[in-house]
């Protein structure tokens, strides 16, 4: 049977065109700018198993650099240009052992990526970073949990984690507005999820329109469904003491 002429023709043969280390320099480390922040935003609920095998995984530019020398070779010059830049917290100073200087430019997996303080805690909104405690509240301040975010924006699980959800929910429109970024940590010994609070107000806004305008008036709400209540409670109390009263008549 005769193949059509416009059928794909693969050729075997030829070895396929590397277009990534075609690139130039300055492409290669734009690439590596992007793929160097790493993050796992549910860390924090994690089985232990899972986390043993995650610190033993390489990172991505390491994986990157095990494909071919010319990618190790710009990986390490894109590596001691930002550690140079950053001289004044990574205390860099070259080696004369080539390989040993190529084995020490992963700053991030031993010192607070902003102040170069050795570090064993990670960046809540960004694990793939050492970040001390100072550094994380100068650098993502006014981080909020759920439960705040929830209480103060008038928000749901759904509405702030669609994709954890079901997809019922997705469906009536949950997932129409953006994702929050978040991260997970341990409080307390308590697996908690944070949020940047204006990254909140902002879901709230696009949610709820007038977010003071809307807190207000759930408020008010409120207040109406507390008095209701307390009338109600004062209602059966004076009902209860009548009662009473009737029981205690008909006794004598």
């Amino acid at each position: 049977m005769a193949s059509s002429p416009d059928a794909a023709v693969i050729d075997l043969a030829t070895k396929p065109k590397d277009h990534l280390t075609a690139l130039p320099s300055e492409l290669l480390h734009l690439v590596f700018d992007y793929v160097f922040p790493t993050h796992i935003e549910d860390i924090a609920f994690l089985q232990e198993d899972v986390l043993v095998r995650l610190k033993k995984t390489p990172h991505d530019l390491e994986k990157l650099a095990m494909t071919c020398h010319s990618l190790r070779d710009e990986l390490d010059a894109w590596a001691r240009h930002w550690v140079i830049s950053h001289a004044e917290i990574a205390r860099y100073k070259p080696l004369k052992n080539q390989k040993k200087e190529s084995s020490r430019l992963m700053l991030r997996a031993k010192h607070c990526i902003f102040c170069g303080k050795y570090c064993s805690r990670s960046a809540i909104l960004s694990n793939g970073f050492r970040c001390c405690t100072k550094c994380d509240l100068k650098h993502w301040p006014d981080k909020i949990t759920k439960t705040q975010a929830k209480e103060e924006f008038n928000l749901r699980d759904h509405q702030l984690l669609p994709q954890q959800h079901s997809p019922v929910l997705v469906k009536h429109g949950a997932n129409k507005f953006p994702r929050l970024r978040y991260g997970t940590c341990m409080t307390s010994n308590i697996r908690t999820t944070m949020f940047l609070r204006e990254d909140v107000r902002r879901l709230a806004e696009a949610i709820h329109g007038d977010v003071e305008a809307h807190m207000a008036a759930q408020r008010r709400a409120a207040d109406a469904r507390k008095r209701k209540m307390e009338a109600n409670a004062e209602k059966k109390r004076q009902m209860d003491v009548e009662w009473m009263r009737l029981i205690a008549q008909s006794t004598y």
